[in-house]
């Protein structure tokens, strides 16, 4: 490893050269900020070499973005904080329409990467036991984030015109309507599930007093996670070792719509860039978190429609099996009046007949034995 060129360890970003502000500058606030420090080691790399200066030798860069990724690590940075810096090289080329050309075996080695930590990945059934602990806020964050899957900077930026103007009243699942995200500035189309919706009626409720155009979630969107954390706790699950984010949310929805969609579907309902062609119907997104709800709600309510359809057929059943009891009884007692209209003239021969007189005789003809023999 050649190049540790300590000499530029107290650059600061306002001394940078233009090309390289202006690449930072068109970041979003929290990428600006992340590649700020990694610009800073990258200076610190190159020994102050201009973003000018770079492109010259973009030629090279293929194998100097390589040593910087090992240098990094050799200054014991992780491989996530590597590749991301690395990341960022890239992009800056990328930016000034000169990208670097790269093989197959160059990208892997930049982009490989050894997690020390594992996700926790939440079932249906750990999701239903939160929602049973959980406060009103808490509640949101949960089941309105898994109704959405949406990346934590993207759901703190819902309004609450963005509840306002749907219809509650219609059928789950609710389109919530086209949502910009920050970092693929792409479109995602999330749902309002039979889970989400009463959690949004409620906020809506208590909040009637609240402008439009004013975040439902008002805190900062890292604070997600910690509320996600505190409700994991609260009802008494273990993570084991595992971490628990807002961002597993994410997850735990595109795990169920993948189970039952296309891979640009589900892209395009939580918001990840997928080609201009393959986008589809609002319709037909809505069919297919259809399909998936019942895995994704809690409440063994996945569509109320059907559930309804199923009563209503149950209860037109029921009716139909009274009626048919009913004609039964009619019949019979029918058929017992006519019986009883053939029987009683013969119970009234029966009662004058020489049987009756027979049956008397011999009951008068055994008392009297019964007496003589006393």
């Amino acid at each position: 490893m050649s190049r540790k060129a300590h000499v530029s360890s107290n650059i600061r970003l306002e001394d940078i050269d233009k090309i390289l502000k202006g690449f930072l500058d068109s970041q979003t606030e929290k990428t600006k900020k992340t590649y700020g420090y990694m610009m800073k080691k990258l200076l610190e790399f190159t020994g102050g070499q201009t973003g000018a200066q770079m492109l010259k030798d973009r030629k090279i860069w293929h194998k100097k973005i390589i040593e910087f990724l090992q240098w990094l690590k050799v200054q014991g940075y992780s491989d996530a904080y590597a590749t991301t810096a690395c990341g960022m090289v890239r992009g800056f080329f990328s930016h000034e329409r000169k990208p670097l050309e790269l093989i197959r075996q160059e990208k892997l080695r930049l982009n490989a990467r050894e997690r020390s930590d594992e996700d926790f990945l939440f079932s249906k059934e750990d999701v239903a036991k939160m929602a049973f602990a959980g406060d009103p806020k808490q509640k949101y964050v949960l089941l309105v984030g898994a109704s959405f899957g949406l990346r934590a900077e993207d759901f703190a930026d819902i309004r609450y015109r963005h509840y306002r103007s749907l219809d509650l009243d219609s059928e789950c699942p609710i389109p919530l309507g086209e949502m910009r995200t920050r970092k693929e500035k792409v479109k995602a189309y999330p749902f309002v599930s039979s889970d989400a919706l009463p959690i949004i009626r409620a906020y809506l409720e208590s909040n009637d007093d609240k402008d439009d155009n004013e975040k439902v979630w008002n805190e900062r969107p890292e604070q997600l996670t910690t509320v996600l954390q505190t409700l994991f706790n609260k009802s008494g699950l273990k993570a084991h070792g595992k971490i628990v984010r807002f961002h597993n949310l994410r997850k735990y929805l595109i795990d169920r719509l993948s189970a039952v969609a296309g891979e640009s579907q589900w892209k395009q309902i939580v918001g990840k860039k997928i080609s201009e062609d393959a986008y589809v119907s609002t319709d037909q997104l809505r069919g297919v978190y259809a399909r998936a709800m019942s895995s994704i709600v809690t409440n063994g309510n996945g569509n109320v429609k059907i559930k309804l359809d199923e009563l209503k057929a149950k209860n037109e059943s029921l009716e139909k099996l009274v009626v048919e009891r009913d004609e039964q009884i009619s019949k019979m007692f029918a058929d017992w009046k006519m019986i009883r209209e053939k029987i009683d003239p013969l119970l009234e021969v029966i009662d004058n007949s020489e049987v009756k007189k027979a049956v008397q005789k011999a009951h008068v003809a055994k008392i009297e034995r019964e007496m003589t023999e006393a």
